[in-house]
């Protein structure tokens, strides 16, 4: 380690602010089990969809398939992936350059 990351403060989230990214984390994984187990996975609700019911669960259903199909779900995490490891190489840079 040199210098510079020595100075560098850590990503460290107050009680309160940890607890929200711990509520938001668990919502957004118990909505995509619930889709998942209760809607793609299940044939009733499937097939129910998949025959023209309209409510919000189909809805969801059929947008989950299309963003699948086209591969949206790897692009974002890759674009996602890509930002991040910009942002750290150029803090890198701008630290390296001395540049506050």
């Amino acid at each position: 380690m040199t210098a510079i990351d020595q100075h560098r403060p850590l990503f460290r989230p107050t009680a309160r602010q940890l607890n929200w990214l711990l509520v938001i984390g668990f919502l957004a994984l118990g909505q995509a089990l619930y889709l998942r187990y209760l809607a793609i996975e299940n044939g009733t609700v499937s097939l129910s969809c998949q025959a023209g019911l309209d409510t919000w669960l189909c809805r969801t259903f059929r947008l989950t398939i299309v963003l699948f199909n086209h591969r949206v779900f790897g692009a974002v995490a890759l674009a996602i992936a890509g930002v991040t490891l910009g942002i750290v190489l150029w803090r890198r840079r701008r630290d390296d350059e001395g540049i506050e």
